[in-house]
């Protein structure tokens, strides 16, 4: 109690000093001086990056932005760019970036369709596509695709064949597609996302369906591909990679070192809280609200690293220190009182076992980024990055018996393996969340690797990693509420696969909990044989990098 009352006094504290601080620099800041930014963009994104900045100097008309063509050929010379995802790639590759939206191409058929009930039960493969597209003699469907070269670059690399040789016939807009689909119940056609969503509607109208994609081919739809419900339901698909890449996409915002100045990141806030409005009639779909949330947390990052010793001045610069002493004085304060409750915590974790659960029950801090390979990061006051595994993965796998590392000083891409997770001889690797170099580990873990399960978020560390590229591959995480609602879909992947991996031919025993619901039993891997942690590993963790 008495560290509450410290904690909660230091953090009151803060707030004062903030707000100090935050005086000083309004008086300080003259936000009249006109701005000059300029952007390199890419030729696809002309119309859209024009649109947005007429519309933003509308309310910030002392803001001059200029736009200049990206070259077709040559090096780009600039700091700060609108490109494709194909163009970002191009750029230097330690730049920062952050999403500012996506485009996709679909495929809609007839509610009337009389192959509809099969192709929704196994999907189309990227072969069934190539057939109906290529080759005239055997098609039970009638394809088209509306005339536009992206579409048609698009469909040819998702069937893997010459743009020359797609032999559907081509309609001039959507209007004519659509029209073609209502009136001819064997269409099919690919078109634009954007094309059919209509903002504040979910689904396309009674007569139309989306066609669904077996993406892994393998001759029917799975549970945790199935995402062709309604619009929605298929925007969140794409954006947490469910959609063939060859037929998705996204635009960017790239700069060359991070942006420092307040008019650009100005900009792109406006850009991320209010650009998607704009984006329909231009070829491209809006960010989710989670995707916003994470640009908008980039960009303040930003923002108040470049501004508070500069714009405050001599006046707000000892306000400054101030600040930083309390919020170093609450840490240690927050953290003693998380220390005394360790144990317990730790005694939660064990208590769990053979029990279900589900995305509710598993834990995952607040302040902490979560990757796709179940692996989480946390910046520490000195600047480095504390990695570990996740809650998700330690009740999947029961008690860890031992850990295989890398030493200190090891360069680490993201995605590469960083770690193993042996249990009785059965192993699993994890990848690095995050590109850098190893600065310590954990070494308790080598006496006692069963912390990962006991607290995998504070004793359980793994490495302590100073990180390369941190504010752009925190773009590929999740954090907060985004890591609790990805994590439901991870454990709808999570019974897909065990639905699959445990047929009755291998006599294995039943572990999904089917009478609470379809809840996985906590720690299901722990007795399975080698085979099925090999298959975990190739199908559930290796399909996440």
């Amino acid at each position: 109690m008495k560290y509450l009352k410290l904690s909660l006094f230091s953090l009151a504290l803060t707030v004062i000093c903030i707000t100090g601080i935050c005086s000083s620099t309004v008086v300080a800041t003259d936000e009249t001086q006109p701005g000059n930014l300029t952007f390199m963009v890419s030729s696809d994104l002309k119309d859209l990056a024009s649109t947005w900045v007429m519309e933003y100097k509308q309310t910030n008309p002392g803001t001059q932005i200029n736009l200049i063509d990206l070259p077709t050929e040559g090096k780009a010379i600039g700091t700060m760019f609108m490109v494709s995802g194909s163009q970002a790639e191009a750029l230097d590759a330690g730049s920062w970036k952050i999403c500012l939206g996506h485009q996709a191409i679909v495929a809609i058929i007839s509610a009337k369709n009389p192959f509809l009930q099969e192709i929704r039960e196994k999907g189309l493969k990227a072969e069934d596509f190539a057939q109906i597209y290529t080759v005239a003699a055997s098609r039970e469907m009638h394809p088209y695709l509306v005339n536009n070269p992206e579409i048609i670059s698009g469909v040819a690399a998702f069937t893997k064949t010459n743009p020359a040789d797609i032999t559907a016939d081509k309609v001039a807009d959507v209007a004519a597609l659509l029209s073609t689909l209502k009136s001819d119940p064997l269409a099919i056609g690919f078109c634009r996302l954007s094309d059919i969503s209509n903002e504040g509607e979910a689904s396309l109208t009674a007569d139309l369906r989306l066609a669904p994609v077996d993406k892994n081919g393998n001759g029917r739809l799975d549970s945790f591909e199935n995402i062709y419900e309604n619009l929605a339901s298929l925007n969140r698909g794409i954006w947490i990679g469910k959609y063939p890449d060859e037929l998705a996409g996204s635009l960017f915002a790239v700069s060359n070192p991070a942006p420092v100045d307040e008019k650009a990141l100005a900009f792109l806030t406006w850009i991320s809280n209010n650009g998607g409005k704009f984006m329909a009639g231009k070829g491209f779909t809006a960010l989710n609200s989670m995707e916003i949330n994470a640009n908008l947390a980039s960009l303040a990052l930003l923002s108040s690293s470049a501004s508070l010793p500069s714009s405050a001045g001599n006046t707000g610069l000892w306000l400054y220190f101030i600040i930083t002493l309390v919020i170093i004085a609450s840490i240690i304060v927050l953290v003693l009182v998380l220390r005394g409750r360790s144990s317990v915590e730790g005694t939660f974790h064990v208590s769990r076992m053979n029990q279900s659960f589900n995305a509710d029950s598993v834990t995952g801090p607040h302040g902490y980024y979560f990757d796709k390979t179940h692996t989480w990061a946390f910046m520490e006051k000195n600047g480095n990055i504390r990695i570990g595994i996740d809650d998700f993965l330690q009740h999947i796998t029961g008690s860890i018996s031992r850990v295989l590392l890398k030493e200190n000083g090891t360069e680490v891409r993201r995605g590469e393996k960083i770690l193993t997770l042996v249990k009785d001889g059965k192993q699993l690797s994890l990848y690095a969340p995050l590109s850098g170099t190893i600065k310590s580990r954990n070494n308790i873990l080598q006496k006692n690797a069963s912390l990962l399960n006991s607290d995998p978020y504070t004793a359980g560390w793994i490495y302590e990693i100073e990180p390369r590229n941190w504010l752009r591959e925190i773009q590929f995480m999740f954090m907060g509420e985004g890591y609790h609602v990805w994590l439901k879909e991870e454990c709808s992947r999570l019974k897909s696969f065990f639905e699959t991996a445990l047929r009755q031919d291998r006599n294995e025993p039943g572990y999904l909990i089917l009478q609470d619901g379809g809840e996985i039993k906590d720690h299901v891997l722990a007795d399975l044989g080698p085979e099925i942690w090999e298959e975990f590993q190739t199908t559930f963790i290796d399909k996440s990098r």
